[in-house]
């Protein structure tokens, strides 16, 4: 049986404007061995993606500036 990806061979950005929710997503996920970046508006997280390769992201929908469906769509 092959080995699969490992967590590590991912990195997770989470969006949201709230601290504590950034927060304790990033500690949750890099309990379970994920590299997390974070980010509190949709342009810091545009900017994030232009200089890294994100593999997934967790997105707040209701954000100032600019929505969760707003970033996706940019």
């Amino acid at each position: 049986m092959g080995e699969g990806p490992q967590n590590n061979d991912f990195l997770i950005l989470v969006v949201d404007d709230e601290f504590e929710v950034r927060q304790n997503s990033m500690l949750k996920l890099k309990a379970n061995g994920f590299n997390v970046v974070t980010a509190e508006s949709g342009s810091e997280a545009l900017d994030i993606c232009s200089k890294q390769h994100v593999s997934i992201g967790i997105i707040d929908y209701f954000m100032p500036e600019m929505t969760g469906e707003e970033l996706i769509n940019s």
